[in-house]
């Protein structure tokens, strides 16, 4: 294939790599949410005394940081986070006693490994309040991904594109073409500056991105490592300017020095990557460094040599030509074998690799190597026999290949900036909230009606209503009216709907604060005049709002779940036919007492039986600020009782609740 094909075709291959590479998600950032207690969506029956998260690398405390705001965005933490002892993974926020809701954790971190700022927000929810208000998405566990700062990516280019000049024209002028002048030097020099300038555009880039001042960053492993890579990277331009003052003898010792550091500098670049938060860090990070050191060996060392090889052919230079094709040669290997091992360890699964920025990244990267190895294959088995006749056909693919090379670059100085799959953490979804949803219709209309979670309380009323005869979505204003049979005594409520996005109509409401089946109607406001549709609601108690607990013969107690975070105890004595003591205790959710305004009101009926009758509560202590614990008496037979309670808070919350109890 003659060269100018040869050219033509990768670039056609480039071009469709760019253009599918560019239509993907873009990638996160880094030190992500692992796990937290209490977790993503996790509705609790008591509040936590703190908030802790892992990370999923170590943090830099001063920069990185939780707090817990209420649903009203306001600030509930009771202190400041800050890393747990022994776990530099861990950030741990404390919390007062809070009463039931839901509640937003927001964090924010500053990696220890890469310096990359990182944030998100994710959701917890206390009570049976929780379940109606996290009845929607699901939150996100991270914040909305953000592809790698160009700045950061172009310092991460300069970088590398210093460190293959850096380190090519040290070897070159050591080994590869030893009398190839000062020219070799100079651009080695060159690279050494270029490699400073890049570390510097890297740390003003994290700076800005961490929202931080450079001497704050100084103080930070970003910062640190910025200087790791600085020290040996200065320290190897001063020995090629030294060697450029030298004899031949001294300027090899010299170059052979700057060679060695410029490793140096290669060795804590790697630190600072990805391959130190691997799983198998030692091995990567081997794996990253023979990586780089591979690149800027070949591509480095192609650059040298062109620039020093002139037009005119010798069999000095042709010499010099095939000395390079063999290290080149070996280069290529040694980037292809770490490539891949690195590539393994960071996409983690095959779908990653067309589902991600990153995978496309590492598909576009592997692209750019293989038309580099089809080019230097070329110039080996063409280009370098014709050397000593002709140094144009290597010239001439040769400065494709570095063209390439830069490509290749900013393909890596991309990946590098960005969240590998392997390490990413994806986006916690709650656990799916319990609902019911019953349909009905009634003439022309089709409709459906989802409560969420179902249960006393708080619950998400969902309206979906349609055309019966189009099928169209009807977002007509709608009001919805609750009654329950049974109970005359329970006044009928309202509440009025709310159209959202997805064409049904919303609101959150206590409605249905009780038991048993409730009659539901929905009120349609359209233009030929109003349509009412009825819905028979079941609700029953929660297995979260009821809990039994006893011990060896004691009587069994009930633990109910009542309206803001609030529970009730209650229980029987002695629990068998007779006469029986109903004993209730009031109670928050961290299980202190709380003030009733005076004695709840009870009534008791047996299962399957209309007739009711009162109990007449009394209080434990008869002192206002002990009243939360009373008791009644009243006869029961053997079987199933059925209790209603109603009863006023200090604060003039109206609680109530039913639930059942057994005589046996």
């Amino acid at each position: 294939m003659r060269p100018r094909r040869l050219l033509t075709l990768v670039g056609a291959v480039l071009t469709a790599g760019a253009v599918w590479f560019l239509t993907a998600p873009a990638a996160s950032a880094h030190a992500l949410v692992v796990s937290s207690d209490p977790s993503a969506g996790q509705s609790l029956t008591e509040l936590p005394k703190a908030v802790t998260v892992t990370f999923s690398e170590e943090i830099v405390p001063k920069l990185s940081g939780l707090q817990v705001v209420d649903s009203k965005g306001h600030q509930v933490n009771s202190g400041p986070s800050h890393i747990v002892k022994g776990n530099a993974l861990q950030l741990t926020v404390p919390l007062p006693t809070l009463r039931g809701g839901v509640y937003t954790v927001q964090w924010h971190t500053v990696s220890s490994d890469d310096g990359h700022h990182s944030s998100g927000t994710f959701t917890f929810g206390v009570g049976p309040v929780a379940y109606a208000a996290m009845s929607g998405p699901a939150p996100a566990l991270v914040s909305a991904p953000s592809s790698a700062s160009p700045a950061t990516v172009t310092g991460t280019w300069i970088f590398d594109t210093g460190l293959g000049l850096l380190a090519g024209g040290c070897w070159i002028a050591l080994f590869g073409y030893p009398t190839s002048g000062r020219r070799t030097l100079l651009l080695a020099l060159g690279g050494g500056g270029t490699l400073l300038a890049g570390l510097a555009v890297t740390g003003w880039a994290q700076a800005n991105s961490d929202h931080i001042g450079l001497g704050e960053l100084a103080s930070t492993s970003l910062g640190l490592g910025l200087f790791a890579q600085a020290i040996p990277g200065a320290a190897a331009a001063a020995c090629i300017a030294v060697a450029l003052r030298l004899g031949t003898a001294r300027r090899r010792a010299a170059l052979g020095i700057s060679l060695v550091l410029a490793a140096g500098a290669t060795a804590a670049h790697v630190l600072t990557t990805h391959a130190a938060s691997g799983n198998n860090a030692d091995f990567e990070i081997v794996m990253q460094w023979l990586h780089v050191a591979a690149f800027a060996t070949w591509i480095g060392g192609l650059a040298a040599l062109l620039l020093t090889l002139g037009a005119e052919a010798s069999p000095l230079k042709a010499a010099a030509v095939r000395r390079f094709s063999k290290v080149a040669g070996y280069s290529l290997l040694a980037l292809v074998l770490s490539g891949v091992v690195r590539a393994l360890d960071e996409v983690g699964a095959w779908t990653a690799l067309a589902d991600t920025l990153f995978g496309r990244l590492v598909l576009v990267k592997l692209g750019l190597v293989a038309a580099l190895a089809t080019l230097g294959g070329y110039n080996r088995y063409r280009s370098v026999p014709a050397a000593a006749n002709s140094l144009t056909p290597l010239r001439r693919v040769g400065t494709v290949e570095l063209g390439l090379g830069a490509l290749a670059l900013v393909a890596a100085a991309t990946l590098s900036s960005s969240l590998p799959p392997s390490l990413a953490q994806a986006a916690a979804s709650q656990p799916t909230p319990p609902h019911l949803t019953v349909d009905a219709s009634t003439a022309g209309v089709r409709a459906s009606l989802e409560v969420s979670p179902g249960y006393p309380g708080t619950n998400r009323f969902t309206l979906r209503a349609y055309d019966a005869a189009s099928g169209h979505a009807l977002t007509t204003p709608v009001t919805l009216t609750f009654s329950l049979p049974s109970r005359p005594d329970v006044a009928p409520t309202t509440l009025d709907l709310v159209p959202t996005t997805d064409g049904s109509l919303t609101a959150i409401g206590d409605e249905i604060g009780l038991t048993g089946q409730w009659a539901v109607k929905a009120d349609l406001n359209l233009p030929k005049g109003h349509k009412d549709v009825p819905f028979t609601v079941g609700c029953a108690l929660s297995p979260q709002q009821i809990e039994q607990m006893t011990m060896g013969r004691m009587v069994m107690l009930y633990g109910i779940q009542l309206t803001g975070g609030r529970q009730l105890e209650a229980y029987l004595t002695p629990a068998r036919p007779g006469r029986n003591t109903l004993h209730v205790l009031f109670t928050d959710q961290r299980n202190a007492a709380i003030t009733m305004s005076g004695p709840p009101t009870v009534t008791v009926h047996r299962d399957g039986s209309a007739a009711t009758r009162t109990i007449s509560m009394r209080d434990v202590v008869p002192m206002p600020i002990t009243r939360n614990n009373y008791f009644g008496d009243t006869t029961f037979t053997q079987g199933r009782w059925d209790f209603h309670l109603t009863a006023q808070a200090a604060d003039g919350t109206e609680l109530s609740t039913d639930f059942t109890l057994t005589i046996s």
